[in-house]
């Protein structure tokens, strides 16, 4: 039986969303506050099912199928909707909720009162086009609970005139090795063989030694990635510090609205 997935907002996330499941056989359901979104949505994609309601109203959202979907996606931008629509699915009973953070206040919130699963849409493409880059020049082919398999182009000078064997130590071991060399064929377990920058190797390593890797055989400059990587959460979620709301101004926001709907 397909899973029903019940989508709130239709921008561009949700819109994209919708689409990937519906072309990974899930029945969607989508909806907007915005009559027009959804009419010029649907009439353009086959979704199946398309409903303009305002979540934020209890009332709205009880007379929908929306408490029989296995998972309900919350995708609204504005965020005090997106936290008292929340508050309502909660208040429904249903279990299974994805919501979509706009920073790191309005993902407090949302798991302050129970939603577990809070994403990031633009931190985490900004995280995997980093992580793309940062390992462009290397492959993990496995990765076990302990040590981990890798493909790796040396990029720095650094081992320019070493050996495989002098190289070989405790943190890493390299198996096999592809000089950059034309009608070069790939030499399992070389002794002695000299590297030099653009070779290829393959080597394990432990986990925890991955960024020693890095260090030994990729260049500075592409190393420089791992720094911006950790940046991405920080500068994403910064959209404007003076105007950044506290967790207990939305929860006191949510109170007000939620009163004025009795």
């Amino acid at each position: 039986m397909k899973k029903n997935v019940f989508i709130i907002g239709l921008g561009r996330f949700g819109q994209r969303l919708a689409l990937m499941l519906r072309e990974n056989g899930y029945e969607v359901t989508v909806s907007d506050i915005d009559e027009n979104i959804v009419k010029t949505f649907a009439s353009s994609n086959d979704i199946g099912s398309e409903i303009v309601l305002n979540s934020t109203n209890i009332e709205v959202l009880k007379s929908t199928s929306i408490t029989m979907a296995d998972h309900v996606v919350v995708a609204i931008s504005k965020i005090e909707d997106s936290i008292l629509t929340c508050v309502n699915l909660k208040d429904l009973g249903i279990k299974n909720i994805t919501a979509k953070a706009q920073n790191k206040t309005h993902m407090r919130v949302l798991k302050s009162i129970g939603i577990n699963d809070v994403i990031f849409p633009e931190e985490e493409a900004a995280k995997s086009t980093a992580q793309k880059i940062a390992n462009s020049d290397m492959d993990i082919i496995r990765k076990g609970n302990n040590s981990t398999l890798l493909k790796l182009r040396i990029t720095s000078d650094r081992v320019n005139g070493q050996t495989t064997t002098s190289l070989n130590s405790n943190d890493f071991f390299i198996f096999a090795a592809l000089k950059n060399e034309p009608n070069s064929v790939l030499q399992f377990n070389p002794v002695d063989m000299p590297l030099k920058k653009m070779d290829t190797i393959f080597l394990i390593t432990s986990n925890e030694k991955m960024k020693w890797v890095r260090k030994t055989f990729i260049d500075e400059s592409k190393r420089k990635f791992d720094f911006l990587l950790k940046q991405v959460s920080h500068e994403t979620s910064t959209e404007t510090q003076k105007k950044k709301r506290t967790t207990k101004d939305w929860m006191d926001s949510i109170k007000k609205s939620k009163s004025k709907r009795k």
